[in-house]
């Protein structure tokens, strides 16, 4: 949704911008924003 990131899309990104990202770095990125525990980037 246009209102927050999952893990899959969040490796998408990455891989677009070039940066090489495993599984378990994307997981740390969301889980150190992931306010309510959804597994996803929230956006206001």
């Amino acid at each position: 949704s246009l209102d927050s990131t999952t893990i899959k899309e969040l490796g998408t990104m990455v891989d677009t911008l070039g940066l090489n990202s495993t599984e378990a770095e994307l997981q740390d990125i969301i889980s150190e924003v992931d306010t309510d525990g959804s597994a996803s980037i929230d956006f206001p």
